[in-house]
């Protein structure tokens, strides 16, 4: 028998045994599927073109989300090494009228009596302010200020002095 186009059609035995064959399709081999498809792409190079850009830029695309958000993680953990992430800051808050809050004189005794806390030091604000000589007026400081620290402050913060003594 013979299918449209002049060419045989397979035929296949029937697996119910009633004699009649059935239809089977016909496969592409691997050389027939290349010269389809690179005639595809010869007929239409303008959407093998913009198909490729669009992979282009998917890729980019996430390559760049990626390496944001990898960058973003990185610079988080530094910040965090930095500080140090056994480093606790206590500062007044407000009091329930809204007034600035004051710590007690003796809170950094009580801090240091905690049993996890290892090294403790106090910072505070001084009224003064810093100009290069007294012909200078007292409101402008240039953004200076002036705070007072404990001596244990630059142990508690693991530093060290680059020049001079400590």
């Amino acid at each position: 028998m013979t299918a449209r186009g002049g060419t045989p059609e397979r035929r296949a035995p029937d697996s119910a045994g009633g004699g009649q064959e059935r239809l089977v399709p016909g496969r592409l081999g691997p050389g027939d599927v290349l010269r389809v498809g690179a005639a595809g792409l010869r007929a239409r190079p303008t959407r093998v073109i913009l198909s490729a850009l669009g992979i282009a830029i998917g890729i980019a695309t996430m390559i760049a989300v990626i390496g944001i958000s990898s960058s973003s993680r990185e610079q988080l953990l530094r910040e965090l090494d930095r500080l140090g992430t056994n480093l606790l800051t206590v500062t007044p808050g407000q009091t329930m009228f809204g007034d600035e809050a004051k710590l007690p004189t003796g809170a950094l005794a009580m801090v240091q009596r905690i049993r996890p806390v290892r090294t403790a030091a106090a910072t505070g604000v001084v009224e003064a302010t810093v100009r290069r000589n007294n012909h200078i007026p007292d409101s402008i400081t240039g953004g200076i200020s002036v705070q007072a620290a404990s001596t244990g402050l630059l142990t508690t913060l693991e530093g060290a002095v680059v020049k001079g003594t400590g």
